[in-house]
């Protein structure tokens, strides 16, 4: 058993005993923390000197669809539906109806080593674009490679086709049993099997029915996008509850978040990816009010650009405080806890995450703050939620074990993936005839 010490850093633990220590320590013993207080004496393999630096829980990305990583930037100007196709027809069916298991291995890889870069420790990845079961294959193992933890959420292929015909016959031949060699789940907790079922924003019962009861009498996590006036349908229907993740939640009525209320259905809030796209956004602040749980998330970096998700908490605090013309609607805490805690409570997680609790998983990031974005050090859950940069982190750790240590990805020759992520674009987009733009 290896024992890690993090000395004299600013600690936000994210745990409401614990609180925030302006000097203290971290220790962590082979996958968990084992103490966190203003001083701890102990013989240890390691020490992390912490001055000038923030000891905090990874963040957790609530909902990501990670075919989306070769896709960067690609329909830059365009909404969903509008010009030229829009993002749902360039990017989902022309790019998307193209890769092979290679692409999708290599634009999940390239998603998962970018969030770590990021400090993002756990990643939901809503899994749609999984053309057969080698695609799927080759997500979860790009997933499970790079060490970090999270959901797999599998999904039927993007074509409605498709889904009209098999809708949950092909979850049931493909999916189970859960374990199949770690490759869906693993034993050590750090990859969960789920469900992401597209019938809800399709809005045919017939498909999500089916996939919600045989989640359910599975014991799977299911995720959905939800959209206009879907909320009351689903409550009627009794498909609401802490199991089931409701993506963005547009356009809810006082009736729709009282269902979520009494359901205690968690929301998946994906601001900055509505909001380049020119779509209205999640009412994220009658959502809090309410005492709806909620996360957030990058959704997709074919429609947020990068797997930031300093910059997903910094934009929503922003258009939240711009929307109501006041800057105390949204604190900066709330936003450090939707993207800590209260993610890991939406996944159904916090009893391992999201906190720097003793006995949860190691699951954290240290940030230092020696930086000419972040200096002087003021106030540290400010320079957290407004001016952090993924440059800054500079330790990554998910359970236990070191994914970047002085800035850099342990065990990864970013170069080298590079030149094969750009490799693998260009061939993609020779398949589809038109390159992304």
């Amino acid at each position: 058993m290896s024992k890690i010490l993090i000395k004299g850093a600013y600690v936000i633990s994210m745990d409401d005993t614990i609180g925030t220590l302006k000097k203290g320590d971290v220790m962590i013993e082979d996958r968990d923390i084992a103490e966190v207080s203003e001083g701890i004496d102990a013989k240890v393999d390691e020490v992390f000197d912490g001055t000038g630096r923030i000891v905090m829980p990874g963040l957790i990305d609530g909902h990501r669809h990670m075919f989306s990583g070769l896709l960067r930037g690609g329909c830059s100007d365009v909404s969903y539906t509008g010009n030229q196709g829009g993002y749902f027809e360039i990017v989902i069916r022309r790019f998307g109806g193209n890769f092979t298991p290679d692409d999708t291995y290599m634009s999940s890889r390239l998603g998962a080593l970018e969030s770590i870069n990021g400090g993002i420790t756990t990643l939901h990845a809503w899994e749609h674009n999984l053309i057969s079961l080698d695609h799927a294959r080759a997500s979860a193992r790009a997933l499970h490679e790079t060490g970090l933890r999270g959901r797999f959420s599998y999904g039927p292929p993007n074509d409605t086709m498709i889904l009209d015909q098999e809708g949950v016959l092909q979850l049931k031949r493909e999916m189970f049993p859960r374990k199949v060699d770690g490759l869906w789940a693993t034993n050590d907790e750090r990859w969960h099997l789920g469900i992401a079922s597209r019938g809800v924003e399709l809005g045919k019962p017939e498909i999500w029915e089916p996939e919600f009861k045989f989640a359910r009498k599975n014991g799977l996590q299911i995720t959905a996008h939800v959209m206009e006036g879907q909320i009351t349908s689903l409550h009627n229907r009794s498909a609401l509850g802490p199991d089931v993740l409701a993506v963005h939640v547009l356009a809810a009525s006082d009736d729709d978040i009282k269902h979520l209320v009494e359901t205690r259905t968690p929301v998946c809030i994906a601001t900055p990816a509505l909001a380049r796209a020119g779509h209205h956004v999640s009412p994220v602040l009658k959502l809090m009010k309410a005492g709806v749980p909620i996360c957030l998330s990058v959704d997709s970096t074919a429609g947020c650009d990068t797997a930031d998700m300093f910059a997903v908490m910094r934009i929503t605090m922003i258009i939240e405080r711009m929307l109501h013309a006041d800057a105390g609607v949204y604190s900066t805490h709330q936003v450090l806890r939707h993207a800590t805690i209260e993610g890991a409570k939406a996944l159904r997680m916090d009893d391992i995450i999201g906190s720097l609790t003793p006995g949860k998983r190691a699951d954290l990031i240290i940030i230092n703050t020696n930086a000419l974005n972040l200096a002087p050090m003021t106030v540290p859950e400010t320079l957290i939620s407004s001016c952090t940069y993924p440059s800054n982190v500079e330790t990554v750790f998910v359970d236990g074990r070191c994914l970047k240590r002085d800035g850099k990805l342990v065990g990864v020759d970013v170069p080298d993936f590079v030149r094969k992520a750009n490799d693998a674009l260009r061939k993609l987009e020779l398949r589809v005839g038109q390159p992304i733009q």
